[in-house]
């Protein structure tokens, strides 16, 4: 199934640049060398987790470690914001057509009904608390794409149709975590409208607009904004990589004020047609309440990833189906076991509480995010070999049969 425009519409458009492969890691890697890389730290937008920067459990744990259910507080409205740059950090791709990359498209103001339509609000169950966030359908039947940290480490995910407020429990089909893209399936949906991508290519200095979940609050509010770069790179906290950061390559940098809530929602252009997907933002400090930056992937690279979830196309960091599951708990952010599933794959394979993992396939862990990165590019139903040291201290190695984790 291509979820790609019709024909005629459906060509790369000229200010998305092909992405490297996704790297991550801190200034000691090469993603980090060029011009274009903004040395910056941004969180995540998902209300109630990543905002908060609370580390989420990783595939191999178990329940996630989740924070206290809290009530978003409301989100004051929003204003677009005063004197916005229109000058770009990095190099502006050739455009088809004269001076496209440095003269505005004209500003028009869409209605928020209009604007509303393919939206869904995303809420999920992360243990004792919950995760909220925006979704966009692509798909009338039902296929929803957002941010893959919105549905991260949730045990079940509801989503509400902005516009006609029915409510469907979602699965997530799949998902690249290293581009922060999830598909979904609306269960029992079908005859929904979908979001309308633009093929025309950007320009900096083009207006904006921003829709989304804004704080949770369960209905959808807007800010606008202008293009800033085209083209850039974004370093975003991750307690689940071995460096507690990975970056997120060839994004669109706009000044629309994003808050908790707007990831994994639509970036409009004037005319109302979406040109990406709200991911990131970066706050200067602990108390401003919106992103002063925000970041988005520009909806090719979107598409191009749920196309290959809904034809089972995983391969490398693109996953379909749930994720790997070793069936245990961690003490802490070591590699102790805390807990052992009853009849998981570890009990099954002889790890007992106590039991220090040392090594996935030949590979050595030290820290619980490498051993989270290693499993994330396994299978369910994968034979790997473990090695650990048991309680008292003796060498252990066999064979495990990866299953299938509850939490996305």
């Amino acid at each position: 199934m291509s979820l790609w425009p019709p024909p005629g519409a459906d060509q790369r458009p000229a200010h998305v640049p092909t992405p490297p492969s996704p790297q991550r890691g801190g200034p000691g890697n090469a993603g980090w060398a060029g011009a274009m890389l903004l040395v910056v730290m941004a969180v995540l937008l998902n209300a109630g987790i990543a905002w908060q920067q609370q580390p989420s459990a990783p595939v191999v744990t178990g329940p996630p470690i989740s924070p206290t259910a809290t009530s978003p507080a409301p989100t004051p409205p929003r204003t677009a914001p005063s004197s916005p740059t229109t000058t770009s950090s990095s190099p502006t791709p050739a455009s088809p057509t004269p001076n496209a990359a440095t003269t505005p498209r004209p500003s028009v103001t869409p209605t928020l009904e209009t604007l509303s339509r393919g939206i869904v609000l995303i809420k999920g169950e992360v243990g004792n608390g919950i995760s909220t966030g925006t979704g966009m359908i692509v798909d009338a039947s039902g296929l929803v794409v957002t941010n893959y940290h919105v549905v991260e480490g949730t045990q079940k995910v509801f989503v509400k149709v902005a516009t006609t407020k029915d409510e469907y429990e979602a699965k997530v089909l799949g998902s690249d975590p290293t581009r922060d893209v999830a598909l979904l399936q609306l269960q029992g949906a079908g005859g929904l409208d979908v979001v309308q991508f633009d093929p025309d290519p950007l320009a900096v200095g083009d207006p904006l607009i921003q829709v989304g979940n804004s704080g949770g609050q369960g209905y959808l509010d807007i800010a606008k904004g202008v293009v800033v770069d085209l083209n850039t790179s974004v370093t975003v906290k991750d307690e689940l990589s071995p460096t507690g950061r990975s970056t997120l390559y060839g994004v669109v940098e706009s000044d629309t004020a994003a808050v908790p809530g707007d990831s994994g929602g639509p970036m409009y252009d004037a005319e109302g047609q979406v040109v990406g997907m709200t991911t990131a933002g970066n706050q200067d400090n602990a108390t401003t309440k919106g992103a002063t930056i925000t970041y988005h992937l520009p909806w090719p690279v979107v598409l191009t990833i749920a196309d290959s979830v809904s034809d089972g196309n995983g391969r490398g960091t693109l996953r379909v189906g749930g994720r790997a599951y070793l069936g245990v708990t961690l003490s802490g952010t070591s590699l102790k076991v805390a807990t052992v599933e009853d009849g998981g794959p570890a009990d099954k394979a002889g790890l007992s509480v106590g039991a220090v993992i040392s090594a996935i396939n030949g590979d050595a862990v030290k820290t619980r995010a490498e051993l989270y990165t290693v499993l994330s590019e396994l299978r369910p139903g994968a034979k790997v070999t473990v090695v650990w040291t048991d309680a008292q201290g003796g060498q252990r190695t066999s064979q495990v049969t990866l299953g299938t984790s509850p939490t996305n």
